[in-house]
């Protein structure tokens, strides 16, 4: 079998996903073809290059083969100059991105259109959890508690927003942009002031900016969710806790020798909404129709909880949540298994149909 694993990206997200992938890649069997996505989008086959820290060195980078796949055409190519030449034909592909142009659901599909399975939510989950707009509107639909937000696009801030913000939420308020993780451009006003300058930061990293009220003497909590054997499995909660007012990139990833959270954390954790947490967490992966092993962050308060976000390809696949229950290659393979086992039913359907509209169409000779 070849198994094809992704990572890299052009996101500000890269990094992390090379530290998951090469976490991930021990854990692999069969022939694993290694594709890194440059920060700059191209694809390249990675041999002998087992560190992160090799990825960092640009050299190396612009050393490697350039590959692609094609759309309707189940196989890797090698570039050469105008030239194609075929290296293989993937069963699977292992995704480990994070954030934009890869978890977002842009790589998913051309992985369907490929016809080739993956480890990930497919196309419509994998975008929807990374609009955090989008995703808000979803949750609500469904009567998940989420907290009160309002958002707006970029050139369409006036007068008016801030004092539906002031109005509707009050202050302080998180400032987040809507397609983008690991606390990236998110900042918290306390005036309008400083609203103005949130926005202007989270508008460099995306055209669209989500502002949530900003909820006091509340904490993090986060939980995984994954299926198989056509059952959904919630793990045991954690409590991730830094002295920030939201956890940032660097509390989550910067100075961690294994990858993992840097900030500390309780695990196994439990508070009087454990149940009703973990409840949520499975129904929001089944209306989403999530895939694989995904991470849901909850805040929780002194009265209740809410759902803050859904993570379709976690750090590290989430594994320090599952580490009592399944060994590292056990959660990988199974992801695997899922993916190959959704994909032959969706090979199963019917997608063509022939009608007489062509023949019937009178166009202009």
């Amino acid at each position: 079998m070849d198994v094809l694993l992704l990572y890299g990206g052009k996101s500000c997200e890269h990094d992390v996903s090379v530290v998951t992938a090469k976490q991930v890649l021990p854990n692999l069997c069969g022939n694993v073809v290694e594709v890194y996505v440059t920060r700059e989008g191209e694809w390249k086959l990675v041999k002998n290059m087992p560190c992160p820290q090799d990825f960092a060195d640009e050299k190396k980078i612009k050393k490697l083969t350039a590959v692609t796949l094609l759309a309707g055409d189940k196989n890797l190519y090698i570039k050469s100059k105008n030239k194609l030449k075929k290296l293989c034909q993937p069963s699977v592909a292992v995704l480990c991105f994070h954030g934009v142009n890869g978890e977002d659901g842009s790589v998913q599909g051309l992985l369907q259109l490929c016809g080739i399975a993956h480890t990930s939510c497919e196309v419509g989950a994998s975008a929807l959890a990374m609009d955090k707009i989008l995703c808000k509107t979803f949750l609500k639909g469904m009567d998940a508690p989420v907290v009160e937000g309002v958002f707006v696009d970029k050139g369409k801030v006036d007068a008016y927003f801030f004092e539906r913000v002031s109005n509707r939420l009050g202050y302080p308020v998180i400032v987040k942009p809507s397609n983008l993780g690991s606390s990236i451009g998110i900042s918290v006003a306390n005036d309008g002031e400083g609203l103005a300058q949130a926005l202007a930061v989270a508008f460099e990293f995306d055209n669209r900016v989500l502002v949530e009220k900003a909820l006091q003497n509340c904490f993090d909590v986060n939980v995984s969710v994954f299926a198989h054997d056509d059952k959904i499995f919630a793990s045991l909660l954690e409590k991730p806790t830094t002295w920030q007012d939201f956890l940032t990139f660097d509390d989550k990833y910067t100075s961690a020798k294994t990858g993992m959270a840097s900030c500390k954390r309780q695990f196994p954790f439990e508070c009087r909404f454990n149940k009703e947490i973990c409840f949520w967490a499975k129904e929001i992966y089944k209306n989403m129709g999530c895939k694989g092993v995904v991470r849901i962050d909850f805040l929780v308060c002194d009265d209740g909880f809410f759902v803050n976000e859904v993570n379709t390809i976690p750090g590290s696949f989430a594994y320090y949540l599952w580490k009592d229950e399944f060994d590292f290659k056990t959660l990988v393979q199974k992801q695997i298994d899922e993916g190959v086992r959704v994909q032959r039913q969706k090979e199963k359907l019917t997608f063509l149909y022939k009608s007489a509209v062509l023949s019937n169409c009178r166009g202009k000779k």
